[in-house]
This record gives C-alpha cells, structure tokens and sequence, in this order.
C-alpha cells in the first residue's frame, strides 16, 4: 500500500503541487515582465545616447572628432566607422524597427541611414558616417546566500502548511471511522463530540443519532425475544405437567421430547437476548487461568478438550467481562466437539490483541456458510454432520458475546480438515504494563 492510499497524502501533494505551480507561473510572468521593462528602457537609453553623442560629434571641429570618438566607449558607446564591420550581437532580439523609430523622432529621417542588429549608421553634416552600437547591459547577478536562505524558509513554511491543512482535513474523517470500527464492537460507546465547524458537527451529529436508533432497534429486538420465551416458560411447564399423565409410555415419551427440544430453544433464545444486552463491566482476566478453568469442566461433563499452553501456564491478560466471555468459549468448545468429537483451544499473542483458536476435526463448512452460521436459527449441520440438533443461536451468541468484549469473531476451514473459531481480544492494562 502507497502512500498516496491516504486521503492526508493527496490533499499535502495536492496543495504542495498548485503552490509551487503557481509560484512557478508567477516567477514566469514576472522574469517576462522584468525583460519586457528591460528592453524598453534600454532601447530609449540607447537612443538617447546616440542622439547625445551624434549632436556632440556634429558640434566639435573635425579635428578634434578623432580623440572625442576614442572615448566613445567611456560613454557606453560601440564606434563602427566602417560600415562593413560587423556589429555586436544585441542581447534582446530584433529591436531595430523600434530603434529606428526612436532615432527618427529625434534627428530626423535624413540623419538615419539605417539600423541593423542594434547598429545604427547616423549621417553627419559632412557626409561622414557615424556608425554606433551601445554596449549591452551587464547580466543579473546570481542570487546570494541570504536569497536561498528566504527561499528555504518558504519552502519549510509550504510544506508545513500543506501537512496542517492535509491533517486538519482528515482528522475528523479518521475519528468517524474509528468511530465507526468501535460500533461494530460496542453499541454503548460514548458519542462523538459535537463541536467544530458546521459540517463536521452535522456529521457527529447524524452519527450519534444512527447509533441511538441501533441502540433502540437490537434492543427492542431482543426484549421483544425475552419476553416471549420468559412468557412461554409457564405454559411450557404446564404442558409438561399434564403430557406426564399421557398414555400410552410410547406416545408420552416422544411429546416429552418435542417439549424438550422447546424448551431448549426458549432457554436458547433467552440467552440470545441477554448476550445482546450484556452490561456486565469489564476486568482484567488471566486468560490461560480462564481457559484451564474451563477446559477442566468441559472435560468433567465428558466432553474431550485439550489446552495447548505452555506448562507451567503463563500470565496474560485480557480485559473482558469474565462471565461473558467464559460463556462465549464454551459456546464454541461445545460447538467443536458436537461436530469434530474433539476440541483443541489454543492462544496467540499478536501485537495488541490476543487471538484465541478453538479446532476440531469436523467436515468444515462450505465458503458461503463460513460468515451465514453466525445470524440467528442458521444451522451448519447440513454441510457438518448428518445429525439434526440445535437451535441455530450457539455462534450468534458466541459473536454478539464476542463484540461486548470488544473483539472478533470468525470462522476458517483449515487445510487438513476441519474447522478453526478465531476469536481475537484486546490486551488488558496488566499486560501493557508488564511489556
């Protein structure tokens, strides 16, 4: 990934870019200018230097005009006596038309011969031909030292600029996204603060009001699922109460189990509702401790679970509500072992998050079941096991169980055979201090 992925990289090279453009057209237009201004003025001080030396030249006797021509170039002056010899390039292109109109206007047309490449061949009274060039202006000079020290300092001032303007522009982008990656995790976030310019309070505001309605909306949902499994509780009983007197044995047995298979989804949905609903406040745990705990019970109730750990265990912390996520595990330890017989839990440490592995052995699930056996009643047995059973709930429970404790929840097919619960988490301050 370049760098040019991020939103701030853009805005900067945008901004650098159209400043130093513009900066660069702009010093165009002004050394443009500044030759335009150039070749003006000296095209009038070169005529008003001909015209001065030609009235000189015409008022001193002809004996004395050969010392007056010597000191011609002290006045800034080239002397051509001799109009074959070829005169001094002109530094600004073709001038002459311009400078012929200028010596015209002051000696007259008679005076002015002609005007070749910035020589110009003036005619005295006495027939002579006075052929003059004046020198070319000396080029700027190189800028000093303190110039590229200004010049530094702009280009410190630019880039400075354009990484405020590039960070302010994206920072609040960067704060909604994050915002909105914690919703995913925690509905019972804090809300965005309101404030800054109108827009962005506008978007915070938008933002805290989704998050109100899902807060309302899954809550609803899962009182309206508690309420009617607590209410089909006594009838259930009842029923149970009375299928007790059924005869005969054959038929008895088989109501009783339907009620059974009823009640076990009523507890099921009961469990579904609390886990969207869990306030249990969060702590740091010892992970290995939690997992040994509850790989020793999983295999008291007959179940095969192993624990790949280091011996003796180490100490690593999480901080999660401990109830909450014992009960997630076992959802998934419960999981792998009803459909691979077996069950291995497994820990990763990964920069800032832990990830907790549950394997087994089972048939796997196909690519497009992988992400659909997390919603609520959707069942994986046709593509695991020939076996009919459960309710659905057990990993929607697991991963609603999961986002309370601020972490993820996903399922892979491994290589050889089965499938793998990742459950990541993020590390407690216990163990940020102990790094």
């Amino acid at each position: 990934m370049t760098s040019l992925d991020t939103l701030a990289s853009r805005i900067f090279l945008i901004l650098v870019g159209g400043i130093f453009l513009s900066l660069a057209i702009t010093v165009g237009l002004g050394h443009r200018e500044q030759l335009t201004w150039m070749r003006h003025t000296h095209l009038l001080h070169s005529a008003d230097q001909m015209e001065q030396f030609w009235r000189i030249v015409e008022a001193v006797p002809p004996g004395e005009r050969p010392r007056l021509l010597r000191g011609a170039p002290k006045l800034g002056l080239l002397l051509h006596p001799l109009p074959s010899r070829h005169p001094q390039p002109y530094p600004f292109g073709d001038i002459d038309d311009e400078l012929y109109r200028l010596l015209v206007l002051r000696l007259g047309p008679e005076r002015v011969l002609t005007v070749e490449r910035g020589y110009a061949r003036l005619l005295l009274s006495d027939g002579r031909v006075l052929g003059l060039q004046t020198l070319p202006p000396h080029p700027p000079p190189l800028p000093r030292l303190h110039f590229w020290i200004w010049e530094g300092l702009f280009l410190l001032c630019v880039l400075g600029l354009a990484s405020l303007v590039s960070a302010l522009s994206t920072r609040p982008l960067l704060r909604l996204a994050k915002a909105a990656q914690g919703l995913q995790r925690d509905l019972d976030q804090p809300p965005l603060p309101e404030r800054g310019p109108r827009e962005l309070r506008q978007a915070a505001a938008a933002f805290n009001a989704m998050q109100g309605q899902l807060i309302r909306h899954l809550r609803s949902r899962s009182q309206m699922l508690a309420a009617i499994a607590h209410d089909l509780q006594t009838p259930l009983t009842r029923l149970r109460l009375r299928l007790e007197k059924v005869e005969p044995q054959e038929l008895r047995d088989k109501l009783l189990q339907d009620l059974g298979l009823m009640q076990q989804l009523v507890t099921e949905g009961l469990e579904f509702a609390r886990s969207v609903d869990s306030q249990e406040q969060k702590v740091d745990v010892e992970l290995f401790s939690l997992l040994d705990s509850l790989v020793q019970d999983a295999r008291e109730s007959g179940l095969v679970v192993s624990l790949e750990a280091p011996d003796p265990l180490p100490q690593l912390f999480v901080r999660v509500g401990p109830h909450d996520l014992r009960r997630c595990l076992g959802n998934l330890v419960d999981n792998a072992v009803k459909y691979g017989e077996q069950a291995w839990v497994g820990v990763e440490l990964q920069k800032e998050e832990v990830l907790v592995s549950v394997r087994d052995q089972g048939p796997g699930l196909s690519p497009e079941m992988l992400e659909k056996v997390f919603e609520p009643f959707v069942r994986g047995e046709d593509s695991r096991s020939r076996e009919t059973g459960g309710s659905g709930l057990g990993l929607a429970i697991a991963r609603n169980l999961a986002s309370r404790q601020g972490g993820q929840l996903s399922l892979e097919n491994l290589p050889q055979g089965g499938l793998k619960a990742c459950l990541r988490l993020p590390l407690g301050d216990l163990a940020r201090s102990q790094d």
